[in-house]
């Protein structure tokens, strides 16, 4: 097998990391869609091959919008509207991701009072922060692989507030300022653990 261009694969990476930062934008969609246009105009080669790779993970709302974004650049038409099964769910992933970090963690705790112990936890120190070789240093059970009823504490979206959260208490350095939005703000990825722990029924 040849090696991969890495022409192509730049483009790939340019397309895609693109189109998810205008996903993440709280600009409406036709100003995203703008912005992304220009972004992406020396990689036209890359908008096919990332759009194939988004089209079957539209499963949460930066993927979704950041696929519609990127479609319509493709097709110099206007941008379509979110599925209206997914509406509702994605509208709530949205305003979590553009909420402030301290309320938007706030607004999981009361989804889930559990990650109030995880929280007060770290804060105490008696959980390992900053994490080592890239382990969040503390587990928190909420994406896709733990049962919560309720789909938001399902999302990766809800995992990775919660842990940049976590991170950004004043004892984590270099952590994400507390009132920055999420979707503003760099940050690290974080895996759900449930299936990996043999847990996938969270804490009560």
């Amino acid at each position: 097998m040849p090696p991969p261009d890495p022409e192509a694969v730049a483009a790939i990476s340019a397309v895609f990391g693109a189109a998810r930062r205008a996903a993440e934008s709280p600009l409406g969609d036709e100003e995203a869609r703008k912005e992304l246009e220009a972004a992406v105009a020396e990689h036209p080669d890359g908008i096919e091959q990332v759009l194939a790779l988004w089209r079957g993970q539209r499963d949460d709302y930066v993927k979704d919008r950041a696929f519609r974004l990127l479609s319509a650049v493709a097709s110099g038409g206007p941008v379509e509207p979110m599925p209206v099964e997914s509406a509702e769910q994605f509208e709530r992933e949205r305003e979590l991701g553009q909420l402030p970090l301290r309320e938007a963690f706030a607004r999981l705790k009361e989804l889930y009072p559990y990650l109030a112990g995880i929280e007060e936890d770290v804060i105490a120190g008696r959980v390992a922060v900053p994490p080592v070789k890239g382990g969040s240093g503390f587990e928190v059970p909420l994406g896709r692989t733990f049962g919560h009823a309720d789909p938001l504490l399902r999302s990766d979206l809800a995992l990775n507030v919660a842990i940049a959260y976590l991170d950004a208490i004043p004892e984590a350095p270099g952590s994400m300022v507390l009132d920055t939005p999420f979707f503003s703000a760099p940050r690290r990825k974080g895996v759900s653990t449930g299936m990996l722990l043999g847990r996938p029924t969270p804490p009560p």
